[in-house]
């Protein structure tokens, strides 16, 4: 799954592509607990290894915590509190060609070409990152494993996992989709599945703040929610 929505600033629009969460990521973050928790929404289940991608980039926003965003998105369901799994998340793996040795990795490109994500560095050390996520699936006792990932990189990852690429699209506005893979108890692949969150702000079991930073929008279009949602689509494509 991606990371939870990101701040938006109209005065600094490329700052969107290195952000934090936002109020609305944040508020998806915490209701992660309803749906992955120990009592988890079907279709959802309840994972016993958490994953979250290292940007290894200065540029990238990091919280109070030093946690880049696809971190602070896991952290709640991670959290050793009500809701919470009170597990350790591996976020050593992520895309860039200096997150895994040169043997490990599949082909690397230079980022932030014209028309693609600063983040996109072709399939890189996604393939180290799958290879990491499949030992973990096969330990004993391991019969689920949530992924929370750089947009860019989720087709990478999903199809180093095996799933056919030409199932692989992903919507640039898309925070509330989620790319379910199976596999037989041998690891081979068998099928993906497209699940969606059915995030909102109210929904029934959502354990986070219902203000401050549980709010959906930032303070600048809390009066104008499609205005945001307009400033997000006009960006998306680049992040």
């Amino acid at each position: 799954m991606r990371h939870g929505e990101k701040t938006f600033n109209k005065r600094n629009k490329t700052a969107y592509l290195y952000a934090c969460l936002s109020e609305k990521g944040w508020a998806r973050a915490y209701n992660l607990k309803a749906l992955f928790g120990p009592q988890p929404s079907p279709p959802f289940r309840t994972p016993s290894a958490l994953f979250a991608g290292n940007y290894s980039n200065p540029s990238d926003c990091r919280d109070e915590h030093g946690w880049y965003r696809t971190q602070t998105t896991i952290a709640p369901l991670a959290a050793a509190s009500p809701g919470g799994l009170d597990l350790a998340v591996e976020s050593g793996t992520g895309w860039l060609p200096t997150l895994c040795a040169a043997e490990e990795r599949g082909h690397c490109r230079q980022a932030a070409k014209s028309g693609s994500s600063p983040h996109d560095y072709g399939v890189c050390c996604n393939t180290a990152a799958a290879r990491r996520v499949k030992e973990r699936l096969a330990q004993h006792g391991v019969g689920a494993v949530l992924v929370v990932w750089e947009h860019a990189n989720i087709g990478y990852l999903a199809e180093e996992l095996g799933a056919p690429a030409h199932e692989l699209a992903w919507p640039d506005p898309e925070f509330d989709l989620i790319f379910a893979l199976h596999f037989r108890p041998s690891g081979e692949y068998l099928r993906l599945e497209r699940l969606y969150q059915g995030f909102t702000h109210h929904t029934q079991g959502y354990l986070g703040p219902q203000e401050s930073c549980g709010a959906v929008a930032p303070l600048e279009f809390e009066h104008d929610p499609d205005a945001y949602s307009a400033a997000q689509d006009e960006l998306s494509a680049s992040g």
